[in-house]
Order: C-alpha cells, then sequence, then structure tokens
C-alpha cells in the first residue's frame, strides 16, 4: 500500500492522460495498492502531476491479498475522510499522519499480514 499527493495547490485532473474531471491538489491524499512495483507506480504519478507530487511506499502485502485489503482499507477510511470527485482512492484530506495510522490499524486490526516499505 501507498499514498501520494500532489505538492502544488493548483488543482489537477487525477489520471491527466484521459482528462479526468476529478481534480486534485496537496489538500488530497492517494490510497492505493500496487501490483507490480511502487517504483513504476512513483513514475505514473510522477509523470501525471508534472513532478510535482509525493509518493510514499507504506506496507508490502502478499499478492494474493491486495483487492481484499484494498478493499478493507478504502472502507475504514472513508468513515473518516470524504472521497474526492468520483473517485474511490482520492481522499479530501492532506493529514497524512493520521491515514498512515488508519491504514496500519485496520491491517492490524484485520490480521492481514504486512512487512513496512522502505519510503
Amino acid at each position: 500500500m501507498y499514498i501520494a499527493h500532489p505538492t502544488s495547490s493548483v488543482p489537477k485532473s487525477i489520471y491527466k492522460a484521459k482528462h479526468y474531471k476529478t481534480r486534485v491538489n496537496d489538500q488530497h491524499t492517494k490510497v492505493g495498492i500496487t501490483e507490480h512495483s511502487f517504483e513504476s507506480s512513483e513514475r505514473r504519478y510522477t509523470s501525471n502531476f508534472n513532478g510535482e507530487v509525493k509518493f510514499i511506499p507504506l506496507s508490502l502485502i502478499d499478492s494474493e491479498d491486495l483487492k481484499r485489503t484494498e478493499k478493507i482499507v478504502l472502507c475504514a477510511i472513508s468513515k473518516h475522510f470524504k472521497k474526492v470527485g468520483h473517485s474511490r482512492e482520492w481522499f479530501n484530506t492532506n493529514n497524512r499522519q493520521k491515514l498512515r495510522k488508519i491504514i496500519i490499524d485496520t491491517l492490524k486490526e484485520n490480521r492481514i499480514q504486512y512487512e513496512p516499505a522502505n519510503g
């Protein structure tokens, strides 16, 4: 799992290649999973936000548990923060410390095996 957030106050599309109408800035945070590598996900965000993004790997989770874990974690976060636009993974918050705590606590409460990521 990871979190990512723009570093600019200028709103940008969450996916500029498809011109998504949902726009985010430094007041929003994405919570996601990657099936490939943190490096490939970071490159995508760096490209999409023209380098104005911070990408923070949080935890390594077995690939078999990724989708289930994502649903559980996003549901837990939704209880604390509103989603941005039609996105299910972007949240209207810049409180990344609280997001990290919710994610780790949710993993522990649901007995999801994970390793801290170096990031």
